[in-house]
């Protein structure tokens, strides 16, 4: 993940870490009869901070891996620009099966999406193409 990171556009490697903090945040919002919101919501994020040594020898912020309980990991620079963000594959949490897209039951259920992929179907190869044929 730290090749999204440039500092002083140089790609960031762990050579040049010298401090890292590691921090959390968990927040929790009450149910609100529909105020603004239906049911109480609980979040716990957590994050790396990543720092380089400064040419006058302290230590300067060069960006951070900041992994979000929404299941995404993003990757802010040195000047929190978001740089990159991707679904975090290690949770099993944020792997789906295709059948809780499309099973009306499913808590996951995409209304629509079957019909939608079985009409872009008609258009891809009925095989992967084999990479060796001309």
């Amino acid at each position: 993940m730290l090749a999204n990171i440039a500092y002083d556009g140089d790609v960031l490697e762990w050579s040049d870490i010298t401090e890292v903090n590691i921090g959390s945040n968990s927040w929790s919002q009450l149910d609100t009869k529909g105020a603004t919101r239906d049911e109480a919501v609980t979040s716990s994020d957590s994050r790396v901070e990543l720092f380089v040594e400064h040419a006058e020898g302290w230590n300067e912020y060069a960006g951070c891996i900041e992994y979000r309980s929404d299941g995404f990991i993003e990757i802010y620079d040195s000047e929190w620009n978001l740089v990159a963000r991707t679904v975090d594959l290690s949770n099993k949490d944020n792997l789906l099966e295709w059948s809780d897209l499309t099973e009306s039951g499913s808590e996951d259920y995409v209304e629509g999406l079957k019909a939608a992929w079985d009409e872009v179907g008609k258009y891809l190869p009925n095989m992967p193409r084999n990479p060796a044929a001309p």
